[in-house]
């Protein structure tokens, strides 16, 4: 099995100080969609990591499915978890029971997924793999923004995914 962790190499900026050389070039974003592209073609195909990205697949094709029938259902409702308020998170789920529940499901799969390989590098794999399990180009870009707006917030001290 790959190690994810050194297909990416470290993730964080390195910033060198002005006596240890030249900061390296910073990559286009195509060198940097062909990184993520490989490393989602490196994932696992069968464990967690496989795992999480099917389930990925089920929820984002019933939110799909949701939002055909129900339009706004999904932009409706806004999970923060930052938020304190136990009633706001009361509301949406008394207003939007099923969005709320996917909403939370692909919450949790994104946490499941940061606790098990503990990078947001493997993630932006993850993501790119559920997401591209679509089979129009729309769709697939749909399922990325879904995602990203699920994913806001999951992090550690190393970084945080944000939209």
């Amino acid at each position: 099995m790959v190690d994810l962790r050194t297909l990416f190499g470290d993730a964080r900026t390195n910033i060198r100080s002005a006596d240890a050389g030249p900061v390296p070039a910073t990559m286009t974003r195509e060198q940097e969609r062909v990184r993520i592209e490989r490393a989602a073609a490196a994932l696992p195909t069968e464990g967690p990591l496989f795992q999480i990205v099917e389930a990925l697949d089920a929820v984002l094709t019933a939110l799909r499915q949701l939002d055909a029938t129900s339009p706004g259902a999904w932009t409706g409702t806004h999970l923060d978890p930052f938020c304190d308020d136990p009633n706001a998170e009361l509301g949406e789920l008394v207003c939007e029971p099923v969005a709320y529940a996917l909403r939370v499901s692909l919450f949790r799969l994104g946490q499941h997924a940061h606790r098990l390989t503990g990078s947001l590098e493997t993630m932006r794999a993850i993501h790119q793999k559920a997401a591209n399990l679509a089979e129009d180009a729309g769709d697939a870009e749909y399922r990325r923004d879904v995602l990203d707006k699920a994913w806001t917030g999951i992090g550690d001290e190393h970084g945080t995914w944000i939209v």
